[in-house]
């Protein structure tokens, strides 16, 4: 696959925790003299059960604004405090294998790439995916993405299960083979195989239901096509030196194409948009860059036109190809292929959908200059070195504007990677990139985590609990991570022999539980500068609804300054809108805060 410039489409936009809610308001006893002084504030504030410890931020203070009375501590301070209130600047982290299960989708915040889910807690868990799991239904909703190939109605050939677009695939002969619709948006073609041969489609099973394969198409060649959320795969399994170095395809297009040499022989639309066919790239099975030896090549020919006489009818008359028609011939260095010795060796353009993405793709070439992958030719995240053209990072952005809009407070946030091709165990660097480029998607030494991510489709977990929740605490509402393979620190071949490819490519997910806090309450009494003629006050606030449904506790505090600064005495947790601050803890002409 090619790489060549390509702007990158953002996209942006849920989960359980508890919330913090600050009132202020002053509370005035009998008093000889009392001097005007700026005040601070204090407390009342609030948490869900059943968990006795804060999780979340400090809301704004609720009470009347401007000047208050100095205030006086009763006693030296320190001498007469309840528990301390807990600090909303440590919220509780839920451990991944502990989260809640949940139990209903809240489908109408599907988009393309992400769900929400509320759990069995009350929590919410929103997931947002690096590909589309969704496609637009054009009725108004999203359905599930199904890349699965089932039976077609006509004999002998399968379709993808469930997209906006669909993969049909039919026996190669003389007709039939493979084609892809997108809308108005169509491209169809079949190797050209030997008159008087046929071969069938052979379609995987679990996990590999997606998977076409058409075997032995030519000598000691297999095709292979894999349906993903964003395209079809086409693998070119050479299985032996004993090839042809031409493979020859008919092609069909509903749009003018032609071979585009800047992204290295994809094949785009005249019109700039539609079905792409990218460049084919040359990978050994562990994922090594085979181009420079094999120097893959594609051109578009215009079919020959053939003479086909009926009895009767002089010999020359000329079928002319239809509108759109062409031969599509992959090449590579025959040279190269008969000196192989060790197969398969796989040749990988790929038909892709135009679909907007949620991340980037960078390769560094050897010369240093840097660049970014078109999404066609890198339709997954990748990393590491293919051991010969490119070194990859990526950037992938998430959107957390709805956890800022329920003003959630972030417990859990974990990024699921999944691995696809055939490569082997690579280790991962997860950072918070700098800038959207090849050096900003690492720019640090050392990463947020490292995680190794098995062969072929294995998964990994990464925790970025703290990570996110200091990025929601800052409002920022998409935040970027940066992913980083392994790198030689020199270009091969200085880097030790053979060259050892580190390349992976995966998808990722990222999954963020939170809760909601409640609202701030009102201090309903004493009004400020209230008098009272007791040292044991009452104190009332307005009742609270959690959006949760969570029971709702609270905590009173008097202090004689702003927070815990000075603080006289305080309630604990406790139910219900009311507390009576106990006898023996203020005294007479004294002014504090609630």
């Amino acid at each position: 696959m090619g790489v060549g410039d390509s702007g990158m489409a953002r996209r942006l936009r849920f989960g359980r925790v508890v919330a913090v809610v600050v009132c202020m308001g002053l509370l005035g006893l009998p008093t000889e003299a009392a001097s005007a002084a700026p005040g601070g504030g204090a407390g009342v504030a609030f948490q869900d059960e059943p968990s006795k410890q804060l999780r979340g931020r400090a809301a704004p203070y609720v009470g009347s604004s401007g000047s208050a009375p100095e205030l006086v501590p009763a006693f030296p301070e320190g001498a007469v405090e309840g528990p301390p209130v807990p600090s909303a600047s440590t919220p509780i982290e839920v451990p991944f294998d502990e989260l809640p299960e949940r139990v209903e989708e809240v489908v109408s915040e599907r988009t393309p790439t992400s769900e929400v889910w509320m759990n069995a807690d009350g929590s919410f868990t929103r997931t947002e995916y690096s590909e589309p799991k969704y496609f637009d239904t054009g009725q108004g909703g999203f359905e599930l993405i199904d890349t699965k190939v089932v039976v077609d109605g006509e004999k002998g050939w399968f379709r993808s299960a469930a997209n906006s677009w669909v993969a049909r695939f039919g026996p190669l002969s003389g007709s039939g083979g493979i084609e892809v619709v997108s809308g108005v948006d169509r491209i169809a073609f079949a190797p050209r195989v030997e008159p008087g041969v046929t071969v069938m489609p052979e379609v995987g099973s679990g996990d590999t239901a997606n998977v076409v394969t058409y075997r032995d198409v030519w000598k000691n060649v297999d095709l292979r096509y894999t349906v993903t959320p964003v395209g079809v795969k086409e693998d070119v399994i050479v299985k032996a030196a004993d090839v042809a170095p031409e493979f020859v395809f008919a092609l069909e297009s509903s749009e003018p194409v032609f071979v585009d040499g800047a992204s290295k022989g994809s094949v785009l639309p005249s019109d700039g948009s539609g079905l792409v066919i990218a460049a084919p790239e040359v990978l050994s099975k562990d994922g090594a860059s085979l181009d420079a030896a094999a120097r893959p090549t594609v051109e578009l020919r215009t079919p020959k036109a053939e003479s086909e006489p009926t009895p009767g009818e002089a010999p020359g008359r000329v079928e002319q190809p239809p509108a759109g028609s062409h031969e599509y011939v992959l090449s590579v260095d025959p040279g190269w292929l008969s000196s192989q010795t060790t197969f398969p060796v796989v040749i990988d353009p790929t038909i892709g959908v135009e679909t907007e993405l949620g991340f980037s793709v960078y390769a560094k070439d050897p010369g240093g200059a840097t660049s970014t992958c078109a999404p066609v030719a890198c339709p997954t995240l990748r990393t590491g070195w293919n051991a010969g053209t490119f070194w990859y990072r990526s950037v992938e952005d998430f959107d957390l504007s709805d956890v800022l809009a329920d003003d959630g407070v972030v417990t859990n946030a974990n990024v699921t990677l999944m691995g696809s091709g055939t490569f082997g165990s690579r280790s991962i660097q997860v950072h918070d990139p700098s800038s959207y480029d090849y050096n900003g998607a690492a720019p640090e030494p050392t990463p947020l985590a490292t995680v190794t991510l098995g062969a072929n489709a294995a998964t990994a977990n990464v925790d970025l609990t703290s990570y996110i929740r200091g990025q929601v605490d800052a409002e920022q509402s998409v935040v970027a991570v940066g992913f980083r393979g392994d790198e030689p620190a020199a270009w091969c071949p200085a880097y030790p022999t053979p060259c050892a490819a580190t390349l992976k490519y995966f998808t990722a997910a990222m999954s963020v539980t939170y809760t909601r806090r409640p609202p701030a309450p009102a201090l309903t009494s004493p009004a400020d500068g209230k008098v009272f003629a007791t040292t044991t006050p009452t104190l009332n606030i307005s009742p609270v609804t959690d959006p949760d449904g969570d029971p709702v506790t609270c905590a009173f505090q008097v202090s004689t300054a702003p927070g815990s600064t000075g603080q006289v005495i305080n309630s604990g947790w406790i139910m219900g809108t009311s507390w009576q601050v106990p006898a023996g803890v203020l005294r007479d002409g004294v002014r504090v805060r609630v």
